[in-house]
C-alpha cells in the first residue's frame, strides 16, 4: 500500500511524501533522496520492490520538483538564497519523522546523484541515529569546473532573472554527458540503457527541465561541501556506506569519482565502505536494463546492515 501525504517545513513549504508500506511487520526504514530535474514516482519499481521485502520506504519530492513547488518559483528553484541548506534541512526533518515513528527499527537513507550529495552532507551530521547510507550515481568532485560554474551561477543569478531558466548553465555543466554514446539517440542516452525508461524521461514534463541559475549555484555548492574531506571527517567511523555506480556513468566520472569518494571516506577512518561497479551501466542504475540485479544488491547491503545494527 502506498500512502500519500504533506509535510510542512518551517517556512511553511508543503513536501509531498509517499509511503510504501509492506504487508508485513517492517524490518527496517528507508529515506530515499531523489536527484535534480526529477520526482518520487520514477522510483516507484525499486520502492515497490523493497516494500515487498519488509521495507518501510519514504520518499518525497524535494523542492521545485514535482508535487512540491515553491511560492511561484519555477521548475527546479529552491530559493532566492541558501537553497542547499534548507534541502538539508528538509532531509534532517524527515528523518526526524521517521524516527519518530519507528524508534525501534533501523534507519537507512539512499540518494541518488544529487540525492546523494545531500546525503553525504546529511549523514556527516548523523552519529548515531542511521544504520546506513546508500549513495548511487554520486558526481565526482566540481574541481575547478565547478567553482568556475559556481561564480558565473552566482553573477547571472546577481545581475540576471533570479527566476528565468539558464539554459547557458545547463549546457555549461552536462554538454558532455552524451558525447560517449553511439549512435545518440536522445539527448538523455546517458542516464540509462534501457531506452524505454529514457523515453519516459523525456516526455515527463516533471522530469529534464532547465532550472534557473539560483539552483546551478546551490547545486555546485552543495557538491562541494559533499566533497569537502571535513564532511568525510565528521561522519561516523561506524556507519556503512554503500556506492553505486555504473562505469559508463559521465556523472561519476566513469567510475573514478567513485574511487575518489571511497577513499576519502577511508582517510577519514570511516570503517565500512563497499563500492558497487555495474559493467556497461550508466547513471540511473535503479532505471537500468540490470536493475533488479540492483535491487536485490540494495536489499541484500541492508540486511547485512541491519544485523550490525542490531549487533
Amino acid at each position: 500500500m502506498v500512502e500519500h501525504f504533506t509535510v510542512k517545513t518551517r517556512e511553511k513549504v508543503a513536501l509531498h511524501v509517499d509511503v510504501y508500506h509492506p504487508k508485513m511487520d517492517p524490518r527496517a526504514t528507508l529515506l530515499v533522496l531523489h536527484g535534480m530535474a526529477e520526482h518520487k514516482g520514477r522510483y516507484k519499481e525499486l520502492c515497490t520492490y523493497l516494500a515487498d521485502r519488509g521495507f518501510k520506504v519514504y520518499i518525497y519530492d524535494q523542492r521545485g520538483c514535482g508535487e512540491t513547488q515553491v511560492l511561484d518559483f519555477p521548475k527546479g528553484m529552491i530559493a532566492y538564497q541558501h537553497g542547499w541548506e534548507l534541502l538539508e534541512e528538509d532531509a534532517n526533518q524527515m528523518l526526524g519523522l521517521i524516527h519518530a515513528r519507528h524508534d525501534d527499527l533501523p534507519q537507512f537513507l539512499l540518494g541518488h546523484s544529487m540525492g546523494s550529495l545531500l546525503a553525504r552532507s546529511v549523514a556527516s551530521t548523523k552519529k548515531e541515529d542511521l544504520a546506513g547510507v546508500i549513495l548511487s550515481g554520486t558526481p565526482k568532485n566540481p574541481g575547478t569546473m565547478g567553482a568556475v560554474g559556481k561564480r558565473i551561477a552566482g553573477l547571472i543569478n546577481f545581475f540576471g532573472d533570479k527566476k528565468k531558466p539558464s539554459p547557458f548553465l545547463s549546457e555549461m555543466l552536462f554538454k558532455n554527458h552524451n558525447e560517449r554514446f553511439e549512435p545518440k539517440r536522445t539527448s538523455y542516452d546517458w542516464l540509462s540503457r534501457d531506452d524505454e525508461r529514457v523515453d519516459d524521461y523525456v516526455s515527463d514534463e516533471y522530469c529534464g527541465f532547465i532550472c534557473p541559475p539560483s539552483f546551478y549555484y546551490d547545486l555546485i555548492s552543495g557538491a562541494q561541501k559533499a566533497w569537502r574531506q571535513k564532511t568525510c571527517d565528521h561522519t561516523s567511523k561506524n556507519l556503512p556506506f554503500l556506492f553505486l555506480s555504473g562505469t559508463d556513468d559521465p556523472v561519476g566520472g566513469y567510475g573514478q569519482g567513485v574511487k575518489e569518494a571511497k577513499k576519502a571516506y577511508q582517510d577519514a577512518g570511516v570503517k565500512r565502505v563497499t563500492v558497487q561497479m555495474y559493467t556497461g551501466a550508466r547513471h540511473e542504475v535503479f532505471n537500468e536494463i540490470n536493475r533488479k540485479e540492483v535491487f536485490q544488491d540494495v536489499e541484500n547491503w541492508m540486511d547485512e546492515a541491519i544485523i550490525g545494527w542490531e549487533g
